[in-house]
């Protein structure tokens, strides 16, 4: 098996472990220090790969850095960045629908449908549901019970994204 190459930390004590002089001065005076031009690449290889990790951990900090404030080091700032699509969700109906007095009409219009249109929701946990908004909020159909049901979580997540309506 081959040795590996164990480089020093310092040019100086890379120049003092593989420099020689030229004793029978061949190609110099004999004063100066020469190194092989195939160890200087390899230091330089050396060097690159260094930084190159150096860089890679350097990435690797800065994208947890950023998961961490997206989302929180525990997914806390998940609920919050939620809230406050919800809280701008509700700013803006609020202040351009000031006129209407129930607002699920403009939330209907949000995602397209009219008040009692059915569609259906792909959502993570129920799958595809048929749904429809009404004047008195968003509700589901639940086929065991065959009966209507109001749901206020499920129009969090399609306000939020985690749920999406399917337009086929």
């Amino acid at each position: 098996m081959a040795d590996m190459m164990l480089f020093p930390k310092t040019w100086e004590e890379f120049e003092k472990q593989y420099g020689f002089y030229d004793s029978k001065q061949a190609y110099m005076y004999g004063n100066t220090r020469l190194i092989p031009s195939f160890r200087v690449q390899q230091w330089l290889d050396h060097i690159a790969d260094i930084k190159n990790e150096e860089q890679s951990q350097e990435n690797k900090v800065a994208a947890m850095n950023d998961f961490y404030k997206l989302f929180g080091k525990n997914g806390e700032l998940i609920t919050l960045r939620k809230e406050q699509v919800l809280a701008g969700a509700r700013y803006i109906i609020q202040q351009y629908y000031a006129d209407k007095q129930n607002k699920m009409e403009v939330i209907a219009q949000l995602f397209g449908k009219k008040l009692g249109e059915e569609f259906i929701v792909n959502d993570e946990y129920r799958k595809k549901m048929i749904c429809k908004i009404t004047e008195r909020g968003l509700f589901f159909y639940h086929d065991s019970y065959e009966a209507w049901w109001q749901d206020s979580g499920l129009l969090s997540e399609l306000i939020t994204g985690e749920a999406g309506i399917d337009n086929d």
